[in-house]
């Protein structure tokens, strides 16, 4: 397996694994979890990101820098069809909206855009170093989606998913 696969491995598994720990954090309330569990979710999404962007050919030195870098928003919108497909299994979702946490209202682009914002260098990593954010993304509804994306993955790729 060349290199470029073996850290297309690592980064999908440890996207999956702050998936999974935002799911922990989320159902068990307490101090501190919001951001937390918002924080795990932009690792996660700028990890998916940057493991597509892997298995398409760019170098893993190019993704530590712009137009890579922590711009998840860029990485999902521009430079894959991650945003796309996100929006499209929201849809399926609020088709039958109450067992999996995504309600028939949620709008994944704000929801995104909230979480991209807080995880990018234009609110200083807000996210990162919690300087009294009062707007988040739904950290549950978010998990939904973010897992289905890395099962999907998974499915791609086998096996990366511990």
């Amino acid at each position: 397996m060349p290199n470029e696969n073996v850290t297309a491995v690592r980064y999908g598994a440890r996207a999956f694994e702050f998936v999974r720990s935002s799911s922990v954090l989320c159902c068990g309330i307490h101090d501190g979890w919001l951001p937390s569990a918002c924080l795990l979710l932009g690792f996660a999404c700028e990890l998916l990101a940057k493991r597509r962007l892997l298995h398409e050919g760019v170098p893993e030195d190019d993704l530590r820098n712009a137009p890579y870098g922590h711009n998840i928003s860029g990485m999902w919108r521009d430079k894959t069809e991650l945003f796309a497909e996100a929006e499209c299994l929201v849809a399926e979702l609020k088709e039958n909206p109450s067992p999996n946490g995504v309600g028939k209202f949620f709008d994944w682009s704000l929801h995104f855009d909230q979480l991209a914002q807080g995880h990018s260098q234009k609110s200083d990593y807000s996210l990162r170093y919690h300087q009294g954010e009062s707007i988040f993304a739904d950290p549950m509804a978010v998990t939904v989606v973010l897992s289905k994306i890395c099962l999907d993955e998974q499915e791609k790729s086998h096996n990366w998913i511990p």
